[in-house]
């Protein structure tokens, strides 16, 4: 199954996708809440913490539901089970095995996965894949009882990382990388943002004061991943929540960018193999950025507030150079368009972002064509769509007018929504290209093994209470800006 996590469902509607049975892993998330006290005084500790902090919470968050033991119901495809509030995705191209039977994916194809994290303790890590415009439950896995919530993901060719809120922070493995979890250094706090690059290599950046970025790259001997060094960023660039990436255009080297969840926000670039500052930049007219996403060609960034209404400021990359261009654009509060909760850029650089809901349970997703002038930053509007029973819009990947988004709610649901304004005309059929083209149902399924299922758990059931061990962040103004 892609990602391999185990308590992989049998889906009716999906036949020709062989997914494994749940009973290893049924026993195995059985065995994880069999301690009594722990979870006794893990849920004492959650609701008091939960109460300090009530009146400062501005972003809501739906409690997670009550775990069980008990097997559910088989779930319709855009419904995950044991999923609740999704606060961190990552969407990969996985390499579909060639099938030589008639109508099978054929050598070289690729299925679009995405892995979703929770807002939960013990965290759930779920995966979904993706055909045309539709979207079918693979399969999720509950975490060792004293990992989450999840806060951050990134992926890059099949490998996952997941970082979560914690005090040292912990990242799990999942996708191609050897299943297990790596607890980071005290200090280390609250992975709130994350990147993947070649190698693969993950950064993940700590939300405090200053905030701390860690690297992680895969052991190719073992398949998992190891520390390469950290950066402690300079005095005043604190509490990032934002992360992107972008490949230097002259240099051909990956870089990534954070941005911080401060008033005034600032923007950093790190240079992802030496772990070195290339620049930092004050986001004028800008606080509390949420969100961000770079151009294909990495010559800029786009980078979102949570505020009301919210706004978006543009950074251009040249060399080692970033500077703001123009001011900060502010959009439609009426609209919805507040509290950006989520962004990313299509093949053509549209702007997709998703915004939190209005308190009535009602959350936009709108797509933005930049439009700016030779001195002037303007976005303009070119869809809008609403969902309701969603606190948020978490946008996993959008291409060809097509953008696919996970709901903040419970249980969480994935929503694909095609974007008028923004879909890609075919010219020769005149009809509209979803996907890059792709038509065939088949190409896009998913492989999965039993054995794949049966490794992830074993690792994760072989996994050391001293590395999955970690204390659960109960202060106040960690907590609040969830």
């Amino acid at each position: 199954m892609p990602g391999g996590f185990p308590e992989a469902l049998d889906n009716p509607g999906r036949s020709r996708v062989p997914v494994a049975r749940p009973k290893r892993a049924r026993q195995w998330t059985m065995r994880a809440f069999d301690d009594g006290f722990r979870r006794a005084a893990l849920a004492t500790a959650l609701c008091l913490a939960a109460a300090a902090v009530a009146a400062a919470d501005h972003e809501s968050s739906p409690s997670p539901p009550e775990s069980s033991t008990r097997s559910p119901p088989d779930p319709p495809p855009h419904f995950f089970p044991r999923a609740a509030d999704v606060t961190a995705v990552a969407t990969y191209a996985l390499a579909v095995d060639a099938d030589t039977s008639a109508g099978g994916p054929r050598a070289g194809a690729h299925a679009l996965v995405t892995a979703l994290g929770t807002n939960s303790v013990p965290a759930t890590v779920h995966f979904a894949s993706h055909c045309g415009a539709e979207t079918f439950y693979e399969g999720g896995a509950t975490l060792p009882v004293d990992v989450g919530p999840v806060r951050s993901a990134a992926a890059w060719d099949g490998d996952v990382a997941l970082g979560t809120a914690q005090a040292p922070g912990v990242v799990v493995s999942g996708g191609a990388l050897t299943p297990g979890v790596l607890t980071l250094r005290p200090g280390e706090d609250v992975l709130a943002a994350a990147t993947a690059g070649p190698g693969p290599t993950f950064l993940f950046a700590t939300w405090t004061a200053p905030s701390v970025v860690v690297k992680l790259t895969k052991d190719e001997r073992t398949g998992q991943l190891v520390r390469r060094g950290a950066i402690t960023l300079p005095l005043g660039v604190d509490y990032v929540r934002a992360a992107a990436s972008r490949t230097d255009a002259s240099t051909g080297k990956r870089r990534s960018l954070f941005a911080t969840d401060t008033s005034p926000a600032v923007v950093v670039e790190i240079r992802d193999d030496d772990l070195s500052l290339a620049s930092a930049a004050v986001a004028r007219g800008a606080e509390f950025v949420r969100a961000g996403a770079t151009v294909p060609d990495g010559t800029c960034s786009y980078w979102i507030t949570h505020t009301v209404p919210s706004r978006v400021v543009k950074m251009v990359h040249d060399r080692d150079e970033t500077r703001q261009f123009g001011e900060a654009f502010e959009l439609d509060a009426a609209l919805g368009e507040n509290a950006a909760a989520s962004a990313v850029t299509d093949e053509r650089g549209l702007l997709y972002v998703g915004f939190s809901s209005d308190g009535g349970g009602r959350a936009v997703a709108s797509v933005f064509e930049d439009v700016s002038s030779e001195d002037a930053f303007r976005l303009e509007r070119i869809d809008l769509a609403a969902v309701d029973d969603a606190t948020a819009l978490i946008v996993a990947h959008a291409l060809g007018g097509v953008a696919r988004y996970a709901t903040r709610s419970d249980p969480a649901r994935f929503v694909t929504i095609q974007h008028p304004g923004a879909m890609r005309i075919d010219t020769r059929g005149g009809t509209v290209s979803a996907q890059g083209g792709l038509t065939r149902c088949e190409r896009c399924e998913i492989v999965s093994t039993r054995d794949q299922v049966e490794e992830l758990v074993r690792g994760l059931e072989g996994t050391s209470r001293s590395e999955a061990s970690a204390l659960i962040v109960l202060a106040g103004f960690m907590c609040a800006l969830w």
